[in-house]
C-alpha cells in the first residue's frame, strides 16, 4: 500500500518567492488498485509521483510504503541517497493492466 500524509511540497524560486505546488495531500492506493493523476499545467502531478518514490523529499508530510516510513527529510536524507528507486514493468505485448509498479526503499521490495 502507498500512503501520503499531509503532504506539502513549496519551492523556492532564485528571487525567493514559494511556490506552494501541493498542498495538504492525503492518498492511500491499496495493492492492485490503479489510479492515474490527470491536471492542468503545473497542477503537481509530476512532483506527486516524484514523491512517491523520493526523487523530490516533501516539505512537510509522510509517505508511507506497505506500513514502512520512508520520507526523506533534511535530517536523514544522506542515509537514504539513491535507496529508493521506483520500477514500471510491463511484459512485452502486454496492456497497461499487466505491468506492475515495483518500489525498492532500503533493500526491501515493494510490489503495488
Amino acid at each position: 500500500m502507498i500512503k501520503l500524509e499531509n503532504i506539502h511540497k513549496t519551492y523556492v524560486l532564485d528571487n525567493h518567492q514559494k511556490v506552494e505546488a501541493l498542498k495538504g495531500i492525503d492518498l492511500n492506493i491499496n495493492k492492485g488498485e490503479i489510479f492515474g493523476v490527470i491536471g492542468l499545467s503545473g497542477a503537481g502531478k509530476s512532483t506527486l509521483i516524484r514523491l512517491i518514490n523520493m526523487l523530490e523529499t516533501p516539505t512537510e508530510g509522510r509517505v508511507i510504503i506497505d506500513g514502512e516510513d520512508i520520507t526523506i527529510t533534511e535530517n536523514n536524507k544522506e542515509y537514504f541517497n539513491n535507496q529508493v528507486v521506483l520500477k514500471i514493468t510491463a511484459p512485452a505485448n502486454s496492456t497497461a493492466r499487466e505491468g506492475k509498479i515495483i518500489i525498492n526503499a532500503l533493500g526491501k521490495e515493494y510490489s503495488i
